[in-house]
């Protein structure tokens, strides 16, 4: 939901506030799946900006504080932001042809996140028999544009999930492939903390 779509007098700090928290899409949606409207209503200038003073930019403090703390720490610090994509979402780049991607990575063509830890992800994925490309048709959004930058040794990588694997996306319920999902997270966990003791001298892992 952009500023446009919010009713009501707009004082102009707020309308600048609140663009700058919504970007192109918005942080406060107004659709989801199949352009389903979320809201009856519009909300009002009040009612969004309360959302974002208490939700938005609280998150947000919380998780610069965390990656900041990680990288002072460890001297790099690597983000995953996780997301699931619905099972319509297709990608090109699987040996050539449109295929049903079960995960998708977004390192935004490689600005946000190093390659090497792209590949990592990448290889452990498809190891795991899944089927996996890279930037299309998600390359990353807020969190990866804002956050990544491996020159300071901030690496984020956004990871998209297929529904499919793990929910009936028309009753919202868990299937029988959640646990074998989360077995394979796990161990892409596993993977990553191992690489991270490869980057220090002492074999301190980051967070």
């Amino acid at each position: 939901m952009v500023a446009g779509q919010i009713r009501g007098a707009r004082p102009a700090l707020r309308v600048a506030q609140l663009r700058h928290s919504c970007g192109d899409r918005g942080q406060l949606d107004q659709v989801v799946g199949d352009a389903e409207e979320i809201y009856r209503r519009r909300l009002t200038v009040a009612e969004a900006m309360a959302r974002i003073d208490t939700f938005y930019w609280p998150y947000h403090a919380a998780l610069r504080e965390l990656v900041e703390q990680a990288r002072q720490r460890f001297g790099f610090a690597i983000l995953i932001d996780c997301h699931s994509m619905p099972s319509n979402s297709t990608a090109e780049g699987i040996r050539g042809d449109v295929n049903r991607a079960q995960f998708v990575l977004g390192d935004r063509f490689g600005v946000s996140c190093a390659r090497q830890l792209t590949r990592l992800v990448e290889q452990r994925l498809a190891g795991m028999s899944y089927a996996v490309v890279l930037n299309r048709p998600y390359a990353g959004g807020y969190i990866t544009e804002h956050y990544g930058a491996p020159g300071r040794g901030v690496h984020a990588l956004q990871l998209e999930i297929n529904r499919s694997l793990f929910t009936d996306e028309t009753s919202v319920t868990l299937t029988d492939g959640f646990a074998p999902l989360r077995a394979a997270l796990m161990a892409l966990v596993a993977t990553l903390a191992d690489y991270c003791a490869t980057l220090q001298p002492l074999g301190v892992a980051a967070e």
